[in-house]
Formats: structure tokens, sequence, C-alpha cells
């Protein structure tokens, strides 16, 4: 799933929902999954990894400024704006 998002990301900004629970994924046999998950990620450029709230207020404060026409004009992390 992370990698088709970070390929869709190249048109828009996107982002991943994962969602850790740890009755399920904090068990040993899973936790090396997870962290794989978690390497293979970070491998990626300009991927960041926010808390729900710090994902809300970007977009309250990027994706919908009203000089943009759209909300999905957002250049990806680290690219020239083009504004």
């Amino acid at each position: 799933m992370f990698d088709d998002f970070y390929d869709e990301s190249r048109l828009h900004a996107t982002y991943v929902p994962f969602q850790f629970h740890p009755y399920i994924s904090g068990r040993p046999g899973r936790s090396r999954t997870v962290r794989a998950i978690i390497q293979h990620m970070k491998a990626h450029q300009s991927v960041w990894f926010a808390k729900g709230s710090e994902v809300a207020r970007w977009c309250l404060d990027e994706l919908f400024k009203p000089e943009r026409a759209t909300p999905y004009e957002v250049p990806r992390a680290g690219a020239a704006a083009a504004e």
C-alpha cells in the first residue's frame, strides 16, 4: 500500500493511514514486520512520519490556502514550489 501511495504522491499530496494496535502489532512475531515496513518507508525521500494532529494542521495551513486553485496543487517536500 505504501509503494502505491508513494508513486501516486508524484501527482498530488497523499498519505498512508496506518493504524497500529498494540494487541495485534505489538506481539513479538509481528514487531519484526512492523520494523521492516517502517525501515522500507524511511528509505524513501520526502516521507513524513506524523501524528494525526500534525497532518490536520498541515492540511489547514498548506492545502486549503485561498490562493490555490485546488487543494491538490502541493509540491512534494523538497521540491521547488511553483508559486
